[in-house]
This record gives C-alpha cells, structure tokens and sequence, in this order.
C-alpha cells in the first residue's frame, strides 16, 4: 500500500513522539487538513494527512472485503511506525473518527492523545442506532444510498461540477466540495471510497462492539451535524475509561475542519499538548 499525503513539521519528530495523523472521511482526503497542518508544523509536531484507503491510487483494492474498519486500523498502525513513531497522537473525522476510536479503542499504547470530531464512539453509535427512541437509525439512511452497486457513476453522471453540488447539498461550502468532487472524479475512485459504506453498515451492529478506549480523549461534535445525532453523542462519554472531554460545537455543522479550521487547530493543539480547551 502507498498512501499520498499532505505533512508539515519535522519528520524526526516523529521518533520523538511528536508525530499527529489526521484522518479524514467521506467525500474528503487529505486535502480536509490543508489548512490545520501547518500550525500544528509550528507547534513543534510533524503532522500527516493522508488520503486514507481507497482514495490513493496506490492503496485501492477491488474487493469491498478490503474496506472493513479493522483494515483502515491496520493501515494506521503501520503508517505510524513507517513515520518512525513508536506512539503518536491520531485526529479522526467522520470515517476517519471511526477509525480512530478503532485504534484507541484495540492499541491503546500507540496511542498518546485522541481527538475525535463529529463521530462518537462507536458503541454509542451503534447503541443510538438500535434506539427506537433516538433518530440516529433515520440520519444514517443515507449511507443505504452510498451502499448502492453502481452509484458511483450515477453521482458522476454530470460531471464532477454536478457531483460537487451534490456536495454542497450535504452541507459542505461549494469550494471545498469541488476539492474534494475533482479528487474522485474518476469512477474507480468514487467507487472505492463508497466501498466503505458496502463493508461497514452504518450504524454499526451493537453485537460487534469495539469497546471502551482507555487512552485520553477529546471529542468535539457540532450540535447541527446531520449524521450524528445528539443521543450518540453525549453517550460517548460512558465509552472512554480516561481523561475525557466533551466539546459541543454550537452553531457548527458536520464538516467542521471545511467551516472551522482555526477551532479544530485549537482543539488538537490543546489535546496533544494536555490543555483545557
């Protein structure tokens, strides 16, 4: 697997413990961190976005059986240790969240700090999910869309110019949505990063918990996201068996590293650095 990503900082920092990885989600890739790495370069860590499995053209399986979450946990662990770093702090969003609390959650000591936005611990997911009293099971019915065979080219069928106002209808700003439109503008692109949605069911099945993290944890959700609703969210905290923060985003929707670059760089900053938001 060969990974593009986009970094700052300086690589032997790394060996030092100073290695950040930000994880990105669906439609994003590396380019969803663009803006937050360089400060966190200047805070003296090295900080390494890559565009995660499926969105590299050198790390792009064709079976969807390669797209479950333990393989993108496998892919994180071993891109750390590639960096030099025996322990380093992870940043998730979105899929890439969920990929960070899988990692805290089966290698707790690679891990220093984690810091989560918008996706809450998986088991309040999946708990949420399996509410009749929580809406969570009703906003995750569009992963059901993006689970279908061949949506990858209907999504395409305009162009990446339509695909990306698509995107925009999901909330993102049409600048960054046509980022990240012209990043899968190839079919076997789109489609690989959709298999995600086609190995993973969203929510998460409650028989298959992933358990609680014990490494210290900020989580950050934004009180307008339309995936991940509140009752997952404030139940994450029975999850985490460590230092724990919770920070409600008011006024904030899904996407926010594209709307509030400056508050997520403030939020890891003060985590790696073991602040108080």
């Amino acid at each position: 697997m060969v990974f593009d990503a986009l970094a700052a900082g300086d690589p032997s920092a790394a060996e030092q413990g100073k290695l950040i990885l930000l994880l990105h989600g669906f439609p994003a890739c590396d380019e969803e961190f663009r803006e937050i790495l360089p400060a966190l370069a200047a805070a003296g860590y090295y900080a390494v976005a890559p565009s995660q499995r499926g969105y590299s053209a050198g790390a792009r399986p064709t079976n969807d059986s390669d797209y479950t979450l333990d393989h993108m946990v496998g892919d994180t662990l071993s891109m750390a240790t590639a960096l030099g770093a025996d322990r380093f702090h992870l940043v998730g969003h979105d899929w890439g969240g969920g990929v960070a609390w899988y990692v805290a959650a089966v290698a707790p000591s690679r891990l220093s700090t984690l810091t989560v936005l918008s996706t809450p611990h998986l088991d309040a997911f999946a708990a949420a999910g399996a509410n009749p009293l929580s809406a969570q099971k009703e906003m995750s019915s569009y992963a059901k869309v993006f689970a279908l065979p061949g949506i990858a080219n209907i999504l395409l069928s305009g162009g990446p110019k339509f695909f990306a106002l698509g995107l925009v209808a999901f909330g993102l700003p049409l600048e960054r949505a046509e980022i990240y439109a012209n990043a899968l503008k190839d079919p076997v692109a789109l489609n690989a990063a959709l298999a995600w949605y086609r190995a993973n069911p969203l929510p998460p099945p409650t028989n298959q918990p992933i358990g609680p993290v014990i490494v210290p944890t900020l989580y950050a959700w934004g009180n307008l996201d339309f995936a991940f609703g509140a009752n997952a969210a404030y139940h994450t905290r029975q999850y985490v068996d460590a230092p724990y923060q919770f920070v409600v985003l008011r006024g904030v929707n899904h996407w926010v590293a594209d709307y509030e670059p400056e508050r997520v760089i403030q939020l890891v900053t003060t985590q790696v650095q073991g602040d108080s938001p």
